[in-house]
């Protein structure tokens, strides 16, 4: 990373910072933007927040408006986008930009139903980016396996930083938008046929094309099944509530489709 461009950063997030707060924070509905350029310096956004442990703030040099956390000791501080409206067994994409000051700092992104760090769910890491080209793009796919409100985190994982050496993690223009589906997988999903549902003892699926397996997941979006034969699935054991199954295809596709255990 260059030089000029990180001591700056870390001149202006010495600063102590502070929290914007709203009792009127209403969940947004996709597409999801922010771009942090009409946050004031050393704040977060409106209705965003942070854990504990996290000092993330808003800073302005070479561009306007990114958010940043640095640390002089090891740390794993999250920081959580508003609350948004999402939609059972759609496809969404976060875009966003970022940079890290060190291979010490990594950076995750995850998704969960509360904005605390025990509701995030399916965290992938990030690459590190400690190239001196400035912040570079990324994106992270999921599918919420059930209607409802949801947040983007992401979480700063600091070792072995110290006040020579401190981590930084920066993040700008993050937005989340629902993934169109094409024509081919319109068609692929209306291949697929679930009965009964609700269901019971067994989950019966017709396919016209050849399957290889399926996965159940439940609504917070964690994998509580997997079957090799997915043309009878035995769902008794399920406790009752709505559930994603995943059929996947010798092919590589795979469609989603939503039932109830009763």
């Amino acid at each position: 990373m260059k030089k000029n461009f990180t001591s700056k950063l870390l001149a202006l997030m010495a600063l102590p910072s502070f929290f914007i707060l709203n009792a009127q924070c209403n969940p947004v509905n996709v597409p999801y933007l922010e771009d942090f350029n009409s946050t004031p310096f050393d704040s977060i956004p409106t209705c965003t927040s942070q854990d504990a442990g996290g000092n993330f703030t808003v800073a302005d040099f070479d561009s306007p408006g990114l958010l940043g956390e640095i640390t002089e000791s090891n740390t794993n501080a999250w920081f959580f986008t508003k609350a948004i409206n999402l939609q059972a067994g759609t496809s969404y994409t976060v875009s966003f930009k970022h940079i890290e000051a060190d291979l010490n700092a990594t950076l995750k992104i995850a998704y969960g139903n509360s904005a605390s760090p025990s509701s995030m769910i399916n965290a992938t890491s990030i690459t590190p980016n400690t190239t001196d080209v400035g912040l570079l793009p990324a994106t992270y796919t999921f599918t919420p396996a059930s209607s409802g409100v949801y947040y983007v985190g992401f979480d700063l994982l600091a070792t072995n930083a110290t006040d020579n050496d401190p981590s930084l993690v920066v993040i700008d223009d993050i937005s989340v938008t629902q993934n169109v589906l094409s024509t081919s997988e319109v068609i692929e999903k209306r291949d697929v046929s679930i009965y009964p549902n609700p269901a019971t003892d067994y989950l019966i699926v017709q396919s016209k094309r050849k399957i290889s397996g399926a996965e159940i997941f439940d609504i917070s979006g964690r994998k509580v099944m997997s079957s090799d034969k997915a043309d009878k699935i035995n769902v008794s054991a399920l406790i009752k509530g709505s559930y994603i199954l995943n059929v996947k295809n010798t092919d590589g596709t795979s469609t989603s489709h939503k039932f109830i255990k009763k």
